[in-house]
């Protein structure tokens, strides 16, 4: 006879054990886990089809433990296999969807929406560094789109700008007029050297601009280097100690040797700056006589190996373009690694290495001083406020910055051409571009102080020679058309002539002409004469007012006539016309033949600021230029007055 059913024995039988429910749940619950883990949030068509396959495997998840429990119910061990066989499964289960959950979700993201808009950042950086800059951006942002499934997170908009113009501009906080002028508000700056961010402290100190330059870390170092001619350094005594000689002790040896020397504009760079301030050393700071023969030989190099005034990178293209320099070029290390590797490369061929019998001419071959000065090349992160702000670019220059300190960030300066603090310099760095791999440097050099940048500039004043300058303004018909910035050309190329003033000193001399199609081709409006006497500002001014642009262009007559006015120069003196146009000669009567002969060996400099339609690669302009050591630069509506100013600049920057 059965014995009685007991009341909830059925229901008992029909329930799965407790421990298997609770199996269940918890599978369950780390399935709906691994999917928070794998999208954050449920905002994607894909992310919701995973959480209703996610929910159906935890149900088959649980019938399918349920049979195994049933299987290995008869087991001795079987709560010691239960336990192992869950575990393996949930860890399984678990790290899969950490490990190859998120990629394949950003994959499949992608594939649907594409890659989202990367962030744009602003990097403000200077002419000499603006090439390998680019290099390191665009490693930058390679390695975003390696850490996001192909997508960069950042676009680095590079725009350059020079030294002077870079800390005017940020000290005035980048007003409407200079957005205009120069470009965009940058997120991030990258100066030459930390002597820049200095400046540009003290100057925005208790006034009040719209943003403030964040903490600023060295990214990268490059020491000034004498870059000397490969097939002249046997010349040197330098042998036996290429670090053992001060900037002093090498400027004699160069000098001995019958070589020359020269270095960038000082008050258009910071190498220029610098520069001066290696060769002056410290009794150059105090002793005029010192910075005089300095800036003599200087001028004398200048003079005789054609160079043009102006940055790095005319002085090194020069230098490509002589058949046997005899001339050694002060750079930056990372400014002469560069060339060489454009010196090297001909039509495609590598050609032999710089520290070998059969380098190219133009090699230059790195010295190091034992007193040298280095560029520290920091990163300054500029925070605009207000309206002005970018919140998207902070965290990307962030980021940027940490990159450059990694290994990854290093090896892309050392390909760059710069050194990175704590890192073995590698390829590019070696003899074969002229430079020491192995370099023995104290990155920690005191940089000039601020006195002694005072002391700098007020021995290289007094050290310049003084100048005879004729400027000579278009006012054909053309200069009456409105300028980027408002007014005409004529009315723009007038304020840049005050602005270009500033650069003189009372010993200089200067006079103003006008040329077009009325008057007889050429006008007189401000005769040669002193800065403080007849070249006032204030009566240049009054003369320019006086002008109507109209009728024709004789450009070669204005720069013979200015030629032939300024006459030739002296040991104690400079000569130089300078030369603002906007289009073609039209009304001369004077050949380009004609124009080339009567310029030659004048020893007068013709430098020409093209706008408008003319043009620097016109083959008129260059060889007038060329054949007088002068220069050309083109350039805008917008930008004509600075250009201008940079011009009067860079010859004044000529002394003797």
């Amino acid at each position: 006879m059965s014995s009685p059913e007991m009341p909830n024995e059925g229901r008992r039988d029909r329930a799965l054990p407790a421990h298997v429910r609770g199996f269940t749940a918890l599978a369950t619950t780390a399935g709906a886990v691994a999917v928070q883990m794998a999208t954050g949030a449920l905002d994607n068509p894909v992310v919701w089809v995973l959480v209703v396959v996610g929910a159906v495997l935890g149900q088959v998840t649980a019938s399918g433990i349920d049979r195994l429990f049933g299987w290995i119910r008869g087991l001795k061990a079987r709560v010691v296999v239960f336990v192992a066989i869950a575990l393996v499964v949930t860890s399984l289960v678990t790290g899969g969807a950490w490990l190859f959950g998120p990629p394949l979700l950003a994959s499949a993201k992608v594939l649907l929406d594409g890659c989202p808009q990367p962030v744009e950042v602003r990097v403000l950086v200077s002419p000499d560094t603006i090439e390998p800059y680019r290099e390191v951006a665009a490693a930058y942002e390679l390695h975003t789109a390696g850490q996001h499934n192909g997508c960069r997170t950042a676009n680095l908009y590079l725009h350059p700008l020079a030294a002077q113009q870079a800390k005017n501009a940020l000290s005035e906080g980048w007003p409407d007029a200079t957005l205009a002028k120069y470009g965009p508000r940058p997120d991030v700056w990258l100066p030459d050297s930390s002597t820049e961010v200095d400046d540009v402290r003290a100057a925005i100190t208790g006034v009040e601009v719209p943003m403030a330059l964040g903490e600023s870390r060295s990214a990268a170092w490059s020491p000034l280097v004498l870059g000397v001619p490969a097939a002249a350094v046997d010349l040197l005594d330098v042998e036996d100690a290429p670090q053992e000689q001060t900037w002093s002790e090498q400027s004699t040896a160069v000098r001995e040797a019958g070589l020359g020397v020269v270095r960038p504009d000082v008050t258009g760079s910071v190498e220029g700056e610098l520069a001066a301030y290696a060769l002056y050393g410290p009794d150059g700071l105090k002793d005029n006589g010192v910075a005089r023969e300095v800036e003599q030989q200087v001028a004398r190099s200048l003079d005789l190996g054609g160079y043009p005034l102006g940055d790095t990178e005319a002085l090194l293209g020069r230098h490509r373009a002589i058949e046997a320099p005899r001339t050694a070029v002060v750079v930056s290390e990372q400014a002469l690694l560069r060339h060489n590797g454009t010196a090297r490369l001909d039509q495609g061929r590598v050609l032999p290495g710089c520290d070998e019998a059969e380098a190219p001419p133009s090699c230059l071959v790195a010295l190091y001083a034992s007193d040298t000065v280095v560029l520290d090349y920091p990163v300054v992160p500029v925070d605009w406020h207000d309206r002005l702000a970018n919140p998207p670019a902070h965290g990307e220059v962030a980021r940027f910055d940490d990159w450059l300190r990694t290994t990854a960030g290093q090896d892309a300066l050392n390909r760059a051409g710069l050194r990175a603090p704590g890192h073995a310099a590698g390829e590019p760095f070696g003899g074969q571009n002229g430079v020491l791999p192995g370099l023995r440097q104290d990155r920690s050099r005191p940089k000039p102080t601020a006195e002694q940048r005072d002391e700098l500039f007020k021995a290289y004043s007094d050290a310049k020679r003084p100048g005879r300058v004729m400027l000579a303004l278009d006012a054909s018909g053309s200069m009456a058309e409105p300028a980027g910035t408002g007014g005409t050309r004529f009315a723009v190329a007038a304020n840049g002539v005050k602005q270009a003033l500033a650069f003189m000193a009372p010993k200089d001399e200067f006079g103003l002409t006008v040329f077009s199609g009325q008057d007889g081709g050429v006008r007189e409006l401000v005769p040669l004469g002193p800065k403080d006497g007849t070249a006032r500002a204030d009566s240049v001014l009054g003369a320019l007012a006086t002008v109507a642009p109209e009728g024709a262009t004789p450009l070669y007559r204005a720069i013979v006539d200015g030629v032939a006015a300024v006459g030739s120069a002296s040991a104690g003196s400079l000569t130089a016309v300078i030369v603002l146009t906007d289009g073609e000669d039209t009304t001369s009567g004077i050949g380009s033949a004609q124009l080339v002969d009567s310029v030659r060996g004048k020893g007068v400099r013709v430098f020409v600021l093209a706008v408008g339609e003319a043009r620097c690669a016109a083959r008129e302009l260059v060889e007038v230029t060329a054949v007088t050591s002068g220069l050309c630069r083109d350039s805008t509506g917008d930008t004509v007055g600075d250009d201008l100013a940079a011009l009067f600049r860079t010859v004044w920057s000529v002394t003797g």
